[in-house]
């Protein structure tokens, strides 16, 4: 889930950039994010667990799309459950669980309408990505010659380390928890025409809304434990910014 109320805080640094600005360049990818985004296509046969692989198209996409800008591609799943997020995992998983008997009620109130704007939203919400799309997904890659790995736990640990290695040049996520682990240039919200928001941590020195100037990397980290995040339960009323 990221950081909470982290991407805000940090809009003065953040730019709007074309995917062509890393022609020739290796790109890493948190798979599970666009897996995520292609379920949304087919939120319902998926709650229902109806037969599909719909969900493949927004990631076939966005490979097509770096690949014609002349970059690599390289994906990164998540690998087993963090220990530490034991807890909330859970918590997420109950969370579906209700949300998929919510979506299965309403179809049934809806006269199986399955267009309903209420109907979508509850599946959308009982979501998850399944081991057998991740199976497909790199099923797919595998077909591709494209270069994936499996983390040994979750992937923003595992992209923050490409990073620094400089193995990868620029990594594509939705989830702020990048920032914090360390990656060294983001790329958020990259959508279908190229164009997304880059964010480049040598960078957090300017940023006008909240001033890290002095800050050790020590202070950063503990700020967005502080702001709520997926470790521990988060301090009622507290944020980056509060009123």
């Amino acid at each position: 889930m990221g950081v909470a109320g982290l991407l805000p805080v940090l809009k003065s640094v953040t730019d709007q950039v074309h995917v062509s600005k890393y022609a020739g360049k290796t790109a890493g990818v948190d798979a599970s994010g666009w897996l995520y985004k292609g379920a949304y296509s087919c939120a319902v046969d998926l709650v229902l667990e109806r037969k599909t692989d719909a969900y493949l198209n927004f990631s076939m996409e966005r490979i097509k799309l770096l690949q014609e800008h002349n970059i690599t591609p390289i994906l990164v799943f998540d690998g087993a459950p963090l220990p530490a997020k034991a807890q909330e995992n859970a918590s997420r998983g109950r969370s579906r669980a209700d949300w998929k008997l919510k979506a299965k009620k309403l179809l049934q109130e809806n006269n199986e309408d399955q267009d309903s704007g209420a109907v979508y939203a509850a599946c959308k919400r009982a979501l998850s990505v399944t081991n057998e799309m991740v199976m497909t997904l790199i099923a797919a890659l595998r077909r591709m010659n494209i270069t994936f790995y499996v983390a040994p736990y979750e992937a923003d640990a595992q992209l923050a380390f490409l990073s620094r290695q400089k193995i990868v040049d620029v990594v594509i996520s939705e989830d702020a928890d990048c920032i914090p682990y360390g990656v060294k240039t983001v790329l958020f919200k990259l959508n279908q025409d190229g164009w997304g928001s880059e964010l480049k941590r040598r960078s957090l020195g300017a940023n006008e809304e909240l001033s890290f100037v002095g800050w050790t990397e020590e202070m950063f980290i503990q700020l967005c434990v502080l702001a709520g995040c997926d470790y521990c339960p988060s301090i009622p009323t507290e944020g980056i910014i509060t009123p």
